[in-house]
């Protein structure tokens, strides 16, 4: 496995050699599908100094590393293949990163049509927004209330926040396409909305 710095990839052609058979990612500088060789993208962002019940502070550090595929022939970052409901079709997808901040998980994977530019998935594309169809939902305030309210205020509540905004994007992205399956997540997440109200009035009052 190889270390890699982070390189800018920019579309060379938008006529692109695609093969929807082809399950291999794919090169734009080479335009064509190709063996991916593995490598790591380290990502360093700012520091966080965090006040601790002890004498010493403590420091978070915005450290992350992501797998990435490489061409084994020119040495990019490859693109994957993969379905855009703007395009409607399959297209080369740019995988990036995104500082987003200690409490979303220091850096999130963003994903973004190299056709039209649309974001797939990323910081912006959250399973609840997804499901509820905006960020100014009266359900999806809630959520961002109990976070911002109960579980940021706790050490384990912060790992289970940046543990959620890294595995969320690509489910997010499910449930934007699929209309049948955000009505299911918004059954599913109305009573459990309805109990993280009743925590966070009590929390209040405690």
């Amino acid at each position: 496995m190889l270390g890699h710095t982070t390189r800018t990839q920019k579309p060379h052609s938008m006529n692109y050699a695609i093969d929807p058979n082809d399950k291999r990612p794919f090169c734009i500088k080479c335009n064509k599908h190709v063996s991916p060789q593995i490598g790591v993208v380290h990502k360093s962002g700012p520091s966080l100094l965090v006040d601790s019940p002890g004498p010493v502070d403590s420091i978070i550090r915005n450290e992350a590393q992501f797998t990435r595929k490489f061409c084994t022939e020119c040495g990019d970052p490859l693109a994957e293949i993969e379905f855009c409901p703007q395009c409607q079709k399959k297209v080369p997808v740019r995988i990036g990163e995104k500082f987003v901040g200690v409490a979303r998980g220091s850096y999130q994977e963003t994903r973004d049509c190299m056709m039209c530019g649309k974001r797939l998935a990323g910081p912006s594309c959250f399973v609840a927004t997804a499901a509820f169809g905006s960020p100014f939902a009266a359900e999806v305030v809630s959520l961002r209330e109990f976070r911002d309210g109960v579980l940021l205020r706790r050490a384990a509540g912060r790992a289970f926040v940046a543990g959620y905004y890294r595995v969320s994007p690509p489910i997010a992205a499910l449930v934007a396409r699929f209309p049948s399956l955000a009505i299911v997540v918004r059954a599913t997440l109305r009573p459990v909305i309805m109990c993280l109200r009743r925590v966070r009035i009590s929390h209040r009052r405690s």
